[in-house]
């Protein structure tokens, strides 16, 4: 059953806004002091060799949390900032990106993989990548984003980070983090974001704003999606999502109180204010890249996302193109089966790499080098 959208006027006002804001935005810097001790001061740090390693830590709840860590050549001991990179729904994380095997090479294969890996390899920054709960050798059933389940396992990474990575450059108390990841990848971001404000900047690529106009739109279900996502999930949703499955798949219906807490689990959520936590929404600068042919997390996402960042003040671009969550055999794909992002963006006469973009973004927010 295909999903209704909302009118078709709305959608084209939202894609000019989207359109006339890709070519704009402005180059300021959220960046933190110079080098310095952990406290942000002046001491040289320490001296560190290129290299990458497995890492676990006990969660909140007792479930492992799994992460790849990479630490950047770095023998002068320069004080860098850390890029949280994740994947996916139904994939796992980055843990070797300078000899992957075969199966590491395409889980990672996408956009968000090439700046993590360009980040730790050609800026010299920190990369984490972590395996999100349920997936890879991350415990714990699925919870798509629950902001007290996921994102305290994200939280508890940085906390990692923080007492681990010797030479993370810190602006006060505050580490410089920025994140990049690719649909479940971008969730990741924009609500973990808004739970723990340690995030300086993101880089969400074909995410969702309001999961029930994702999933259920004017109580239609994308029936294909839920399928897809029911599969992917290898069983170890949390059961009251698979009922919520096998009654959209077998009634059409989705139980309103679910609905109503996958809704908490989207940035719209922070973004509107009234929620029952009374956390809002994220105070990190942002670059949304979403595609046009995106049947899961359309355009309206984007730009309902985008918005929400400017309202905040905080500093927002978005890059519409083509690819993003795509039906197979009825789609031309990205790099990947089911999502992707194109390699190359344009705008207003202006070729741009999308890895390039993306990279340069962060490193402007986190090092305050100067970004078109």
């Amino acid at each position: 059953m295909l999903p209704n959208y909302r009118p078709l006027t709305q959608f084209a006002t939202f894609f000019l806004a989207a359109s006339l804001t890709a070519c704009g935005g402005s180059s300021s810097s959220s960046s933190g002091n110079s080098p310095g001790d952990n406290s942000g001061g002046s001491n040289t740090g320490q001296a560190e060799t290129k290299t990458h390693f497995d890492q676990t830590l006990t969660g909140f709840d007792d479930e492992t949390v799994a992460f790849t860590v990479y630490v950047p050549e770095n023998p002068q001991g320069e004080r860098v900032p850390l890029i949280l990179h994740s994947h996916g729904f139904g994939l796992s994380r980055a843990k070797n990106f300078e000899d992957p095997d075969p199966v590491e090479s395409f889980l990672t294969n996408d956009v968000s993989g090439d700046v993590a890996r360009r980040a730790w390899l050609e800026k010299g920054f920190y990369v984490i990548s972590f395996d999100q709960r349920g997936f890879g050798e991350t415990t714990g059933n699925i919870t798509v984003m629950d902001p007290d389940v996921d994102c305290r396992n994200v939280s508890q990474i940085i906390d990692w980070a923080e007492e681990n990575l010797v030479n993370l450059n810190f602006d006060g108390d505050d580490p410089m983090i920025g994140a990049i990841g690719l649909s479940y990848g971008g969730g990741f971001q924009t609500v973990c974001s808004s739970v723990d404000n340690r995030f300086d900047a993101i880089v969400p690529l074909a995410t969702w704003s309001n999961l029930p106009y994702s999933l259920y739109a004017n109580n239609t279900p994308k029936n294909i999606w839920l399928d897809i996502l029911s599969v992917a999930s290898m069983g170890k949703l949390e059961p009251y999502l698979f009922e919520a499955i096998i009654g959209a798949t077998t009634t059409g219906e989705i139980d309103p109180e679910t609905v109503e807490r996958l809704g908490s689990y989207s940035p719209l959520s922070f973004c509107q204010g009234g929620r029952s936590d009374g956390r809002t929404l994220s105070n990190a600068d942002a670059l949304f890249i979403q595609g046009s042919n995106d049947v899961l997390f359309n355009i309206n996402e984007a730009v309902e996302n985008y918005e929400c960042w400017k309202g905040q003040g905080n500093e927002a671009h978005l890059f519409i193109q083509r690819d993003g969550h795509i039906l197979p055999a009825l789609q031309e794909a990205g790099r990947q089966i089911l999502f992707g992002t194109e390699g190359t963006l344009y705008c207003d006469g202006q070729t741009y790499a999308s890895d390039d973009l993306a990279l340069n973004f962060l490193a402007s927010k986190l090092q305050g080098t100067s970004s078109a």
